[in-house]
């Protein structure tokens, strides 16, 4: 027995694999006449299963289990009103349903719903790794890529980071097996963002083509989305924890196009000098944003910069009349709301100043990203300590909402 096993009382590895070959025994003798698939969705033959192994160790139970494990099953002289065979019994039944459930898929979901906190999980198991890799969000942002053309899929908890794919060339040129397309988007590289909000879990499958066996275990079967990504040649499984969020019946309705999207730039080439290369990019980029707002871009189409700005504008004279016209909801009926977090809020901050100023009839808010969502954005609203700020205070219907991300305004 190993330090740490004698530390917390708890049996050797190599004990737990003496009690595991009756189960291996029994399984391999069904093998015999049947299918594993047949077994792991059969509660029958799942029950026949836990029988049998349970009358080989009611047999060898003071030899085998009370040594090991007596401690969590109880034999029927020690306890006479559990007994040996309803004790047992639960023991099996629980070690079976275990090896036929506790997939990579399964084994995520267990955790989080019962982990607390916020996570952006990648996880693996040296028994899937071939064909499978589980992802997860909960408060933290994960992304996938999808690169049909080349056989690529990139994963990550920043956005930008995933677009690594789009200038790498496919090894040995192109695939005509990989550009076989049903849809317009199919041979676009499409980019996947979790439900960080809700919480949803993510099980990617390569092997859809090359294994015959089921990619999730039974209990997962009915409630994880199946989806068909890389034009055929994997799976996506989804399951989300929250029940609010609307489903989509199909997946690219949820995805952002990589490719031919002009609002999507390739990463840049590294430099030996970064500071430099900010310097020097300093004047092409104030030129493109001044292009922008003067609709002067080389891509044909309306600027959004100013198609916002106008809306914003028509917004603005909206409320502004309905204030003058005494329908403005109150004194504490927010007319512009801005949120964002870090350096963002302090952008914020200061544009909720200069707003406030211009227009001193408007009532203007800024409120952190986190507390808001804290506030709105979950199933069960979080108050907010130390903060004026609550559902009571302030009322936001038709506020005109100013997002600022990355201190860009969206």
């Amino acid at each position: 027995m190993t330090d740490d096993a004698k530390i917390a009382n708890l049996p050797a590895y190599e004990e737990y694999e003496k009690i595991g070959t009756y189960f291996e025994q029994v399984l391999d003798d069904m093998l015999l006449t049947m299918k594993l698939e047949e077994i792991s969705s059969s509660l029958e033959e799942r029950c026949k299963l836990s029988d049998r192994v349970e009358a080989r160790l009611e047999c060898e139970y003071k030899s085998v289990l009370l040594p090991v494990i007596g401690k969590y099953v109880t034999s029927e002289e020690d306890d006479v009103e559990e007994g040996v065979i309803a004790s047992l019994y639960s023991f099996v039944t629980t070690t079976v349903d275990a090896f036929f459930d506790n997939d990579l898929l399964h084994a995520t979901k267990t955790f989080l719903a019962n982990a607390k906190g916020s996570f952006g999980l990648c996880i693996s198991s040296s028994l899937d790794a071939h064909r499978q890799l589980c992802l997860a969000a909960r408060g933290q942002t994960i992304s996938i890529a999808f690169y049909p053309t080349k056989g690529l899929i990139c994963y990550g908890s920043e956005q930008a980071a995933v677009k690594a794919g789009i200038t790498i060339d496919l090894p040995g040129g192109r695939n005509a097996l990989l550009e076989k397309s049903h849809l317009d988007i199919d041979n676009d590289a499409l980019r996947l963002d979790l439900d960080d909000l809700g919480g949803e879990v993510c099980l990617l499958d390569w092997g859809v083509r090359s294994h015959r066996s089921h990619a999730i275990s039974p209990p997962n079967r009915r409630i994880a989305e199946c989806h068909k990504v890389m034009n055929g040649s994997a799976a996506v499984y989804l399951i989300k924890e929250s029940q609010v969020t609307r489903k989509n019946d199909l997946l690219y309705h949820r995805m952002t196009r990589l490719t031919r999207n002009q609002f999507i730039k390739p990463l840049q080439e590294e430099s030996d000098d970064l500071v430099l290369s900010d310097i020097e990019d300093i004047p092409r980029v104030c030129r493109t944003i001044q292009d922008d707002w003067h609709n002067r871009s080389s891509v044909k189409t309306m600027s959004l910069n100013r198609l916002t700005m106008w809306n914003l504008g028509r917004c603005l004279r909206k409320r502004l009349e309905m204030r003058v016209n005494g329908d403005g909801g109150g004194d504490n009926a927010v007319d512009i709301l801005l949120t964002g977090c870090e350096v963002s809020l302090w952008l914020a901050e200061q544009f909720t100043s200069d707003l406030q100023k211009a227009f001193p009839k408007l009532v203007v808010r800024c409120v952190s990203s986190n507390k808001f969502l804290g506030l709105y954005g979950q199933e069960i609203s979080i108050p907010i300590v130390g903060f004026p700020v609550s559902s009571k205070t302030d009322t936001i219907n038709d506020a005109i909402v100013i997002i600022v991300r990355y201190t860009y305004i969206v």
